[in-house]
């Protein structure tokens, strides 16, 4: 019996789906099983693999070696590992965590390791990176809605916990 895959299957509708293994990120292609080394980092662990919606990029995490304390960088590459680039134009010191696509594929969202800030990464590098919130965490993840125009936010101020909207464009 074939199992039958709802098409097109996979987070970002390409039928790939992304994964680490061993400190490398893979994909596979989930109707067939084939699978592909994307990077091959034996000195630094490569983490949070996440598809644009487009199916043409991912993203994910990478240490700087060596760094202490911890420095991560955001890179963007294509499926089939070729055209690495580093978005995050400085290193972010203390990690990142949580990498989010915006609906369009041109930008990321990403929460500082300790939850303390929420930035917005422009994966062209034409703008600089923006600060969406400090003093708060991601709520679970950050959450966008269909046109990216805004963020869902949990945050913590004074012991108090709220969620709220973030507007992109008016802060």
């Amino acid at each position: 019996r074939q199992t039958k895959l709802p098409p097109p299957f996979g987070v970002a509708r390409n039928g790939l789906v992304a994964y680490t293994s061993h400190g490398d990120i893979y994909v596979e292609d989930a109707a067939n099983g084939t699978v592909r080394q994307v990077t091959n980092t034996p000195a630094v662990i490569d983490a949070e693999p996440v598809f644009a919606p487009d199916g043409t990029r991912i993203a994910y995490r990478r240490p700087v070696e060596g760094s202490v304390p911890l420095a991560e960088d955001i890179v963007v590459v294509k499926p089939d590992g070729s055209d690495a680039v580093v978005v995050s134009k400085t290193p972010v010191v203390g990690g990142l965590k949580r990498l989010e696509w915006s609906p369009d594929s041109g930008s990321i969202l990403a929460t500082e390791a300790n939850d303390a800030a929420v930035w917005l990464f422009d994966v062209s590098g034409a703008n600089p990176v923006q600060t969406v919130l400090t003093d708060g965490f991601a709520y679970v993840r950050p959450f966008r809605p269909p046109d990216g125009s805004a963020v869902l936010i949990g945050r913590v101020k004074g012991g108090a916990h709220s969620v709220i909207l973030r507007d992109l464009a008016t802060g």
